[in-house]
């Protein structure tokens, strides 16, 4: 990697530390989060419905992250990577856009998903902006760029690049994958290879 590009990634990384304290500091319901996201798991109810709930709470979160992303409307760079899904999430995604999600028997090994969908188009990306956007996997709803710029996201950075800068959502995804159970994950491309054309 070039100086400048080194240089670079350090000065995001930076940047992505400072929001991402700031966002700890002002919204106030991200403290409170993993307690939501716990009573949500321990609930007496389908795997379906706590989803949803989940949903509501990635909803919150993405709320307050956004103020401090440099995510702007109309970019798609992050609509052409992997998009890993349940197939429960992905039958919950079908049931609110009417397409029925495709039966997928084999699990996607996350570098395997990443390699085979880097620069790939979502079915849902068509000519503009996401034809789901209001039922979005969770994956999208919380992908995040806190950095100054989308410098990150660009599809044309050097691999080792890893990541795009994001708060800490472990706790979430953690109790998510309790509370749902999925079994296997796969992306989005292989529940929905026509996206919203049956």
């Amino acid at each position: 990697m070039s100086d400048d590009l080194h240089a670079r990634k350090q000065h995001e990384a930076e940047v992505a530390q400072r929001h991402a304290d700031e966002i700890h500091v002002r919204a106030p319901g991200l403290p409170r989060m993993a307690e939501i996201v716990q009573r949500v798991a321990r609930e007496n109810a389908s795997a379906k419905t706590k989803l949803a709930k989940f949903y509501a709470v990635a909803d919150g979160v993405a709320e307050a992250i956004y103020p401090y992303s440099a995510c702007l409307g109309g970019c798609s760079h992050c609509c052409n990577i992997a998009v890993l899904i349940s197939q429960l999430e992905a039958d919950l995604i079908g049931t609110r856009i009417g397409v029925k999600a495709q039966r997928v028997t084999r699990p996607t090994p996350d570098r395997t998903a990443e390699a085979r969908y880097f620069g790939v188009p979502c079915p849902f990306l068509a000519a503009g902006p996401c034809a789901i956007y209001d039922a979005r996997p969770m994956a999208c709803r919380l992908h995040f760029n806190i950095g100054e710029t989308p410098f990150f996201c660009e599809l044309g950075q050097p691999r080792d690049f890893a990541g795009v800068p994001n708060l800490d959502l472990n706790d979430f995804w953690e109790q998510l994958a309790n509370a749902t159970y999925p079994r296997m994950y796969a992306d989005i491309r292989e529940f929905f290879p026509n996206g919203v054309n049956p």
